[in-house]
Order: C-alpha cells, then sequence, then structure tokens
C-alpha cells in the first residue's frame, strides 16, 4: 500500500497579485516558442513569482528533478514531445499541478450533430482533441491561447491553492520504504539510499502504482522520458542495482520483483 504524506506545514498558495510576504512560489515553464515562454515569464514574474524556463521536453524533465517547482506550465510547441506527453510523464512522477497551453478552437466550427437536433456536447471534434489527450494525459488545467491575462492569473491561483507550500513533505511509502518526492531521498527501514536521478525516477513510477505490474516498455515512456531510444537491457540493469541497493539495507525484503515474460513491480514484502 502506497500512502501520500503532506507535511503539517502545508499552508496556503499566495494570491497571483503583487508579491507573496516572506516566500515567493516558484513555476517552471516548459515551451519551445521562444515568445509564447517569454510572454507566460512575463506574467508571472510580474506577479512575484519565480519562473524557471525550459525549451524542450528533456530540459523540463531536467529542470522539474533539480528545482521542484509549485506549479508548471506547459507550452503548446514542445519538442520532441507535444504537451500530452509530457504531462503523462511528469505526472507518473510527481502530482505537482500542471497548467496546459493549448491551440484555440477552429473558428466558425458548424454544431455536431444532425440538423434539428442540439449540438451533443460529448462530439468529440478536433479542436478539443487537444484538451481531452491533454486532461486525460494528468493535467489539471487547460488554458487556450491567447487568453485574457486576469484568466491566466485566476487559474494559476487555483492550481497553487491546492499545491503544498514550500517545505510540505511528499512521501511515498511501500511499507518501510519512504521516497521524498522533494527532497529526492530515499529511505528504508530510517536508513538512506543512495541513487542515481535515473534509478530515483524508475522507483518513483513504480511506487505511484505499487502492486502493479510494469513493462519495459512503459518504464521507459514513463521515467526516461524523452530519451526514449534506450535497450530493455538498460531497463534491466537499472532494476538489478536498485535491487541491489534496497537490498543491501534489508536483506531478505523483495521490495522489486520480476514477473516473468510481463516486467517489474515494486510491492511492500510479504
Amino acid at each position: 500500500m502506497v500512502t501520500v504524506r503532506v507535511g503539517r506545514n502545508a499552508g496556503r498558495a499566495p494570491v497571483l497579485s503583487g508579491r507573496p510576504a516572506g516566500w515567493r512560489r516558484s513555476v517552471l515553464v516548459v515551451a519551445g516558442d521562444a515568445v509564447e515562454a517569454a510572454t507566460t515569464r512575463t506574467h508571472l514574474e510580474r506577479a512575484g513569482y519565480e519562473v524557471g524556463l525550459a525549451s524542450d521536453a528533456r530540459r523540463g524533465l531536467d529542470r522539474w528533478r533539480s528545482e521542484r517547482p509549485d506549479l508548471v506550465v506547459v507550452g503548446r510547441r514542445l519538442p520532441p514531445l507535444d504537451g500530452a506527453d509530457f504531462c503523462r510523464i511528469l505526472r507518473s512522477r510527481s502530482d505537482v499541478p500542471i497548467l496546459v497551453l493549448v491551440d484555440p478552437p477552429a473558428p466558425d466550427r458548424p454544431p455536431a450533430g444532425p440538423p434539428g437536433r442540439p449540438p451533443d456536447t460529448l462530439d468529440t471534434a478536433d479542436d478539443a482533441d487537444e484538451t481531452v489527450r491533454a486532461l486525460d494525459a494528468g493535467a489539471d488545467d487547460v488554458l487556450a491561447v491567447p487568453y485574457p491575462v486576469p484568466e491566466f492569473a485566476a487559474r494559476v491561483r487555483a492550481l497553487l491553492r491546492r499545491a503544498p507550500a514550500p517545505g510540505a513533505d511528499v512521501v511515498l511509502r511501500v511499507g518501510a520504504l519512504e521516497i521524498d518526492t522533494r527532497a529526492v531521498e530515499v529511505r528504508l527501514g530510517g536508513a538512506r539510499v543512495d541513487l542515481t536521478a535515473r534509478e530515483f525516477d524508475i522507483l518513483v513510477v513504480l511506487a505511484r502504482a505499487t502492486g502493479r505490474v510494469h513493462s519495459r516498455r512503459q518504464i521507459i515512456d514513463l521515467a526516461y522520458g524523452a530519451d526514449r531510444h534506450v535497450s530493455d537491457r538498460a531497463v534491466d540493469a537499472h532494476m538489478v542495482n536498485l535491487r541491489r541497493k534496497l537490498d543491501a539495507v534489508t536483506p531478505g525484503t523483495p521490495y522489486l520483483r520480476t514477473v516473468h515474460g510481463r516486467g517489474y513491480l515494486l510491492a511492500d514484502p510479504p
């Protein structure tokens, strides 16, 4: 069983008007379009937020891993992935709020459905696909560009209200195994376990779906991000190292298990 613990010092997020008193929330903007990135950054910095920029998916995941921002804003152009794919990868590793910017709906689109019947609100028109994919991939909110700045501000406020305050602990726990996703730290039975960045990402992916088998391809898609040109043997090597490091702390407690012909899972030892 996995539990998520949010520290007691979690408080209310600041409003997006003027500078918050005492401390500032951080926002990571991941956008391939330089103009869009600069515009988004300007809106946030004028509101008093610390803003980081990443120009592609790989840099976005690297900056998220090193900086642990309070909110991630995903732009419309994000090579080599699209916004939905980036959301899916990030969501597998973190509960950080995600706001995705999308293209506006196509103008003058005829109503869906046959003549004489009201438009079908469940119709999956092309101009809605981007929004639907982003939400299904784990985005918390979606906003079409161009947008009114006050609406952008309100959506950021709403997302940050749900986010843990700076300094709050966000820990995944599987038995005696604790994974602090904010401090990027792993402890087993109270003893620290030193992992590489890739090993940590794989462990988080497995811990967020404890007891569920992940194929090698699923692990590559979720834990390797934009760097998907890796072999199954690379995954196997990381799993061997992870198992060795955990077993060195508590021998004979198989947290990581191999399901032959299917993949790997993380579970509380019997």
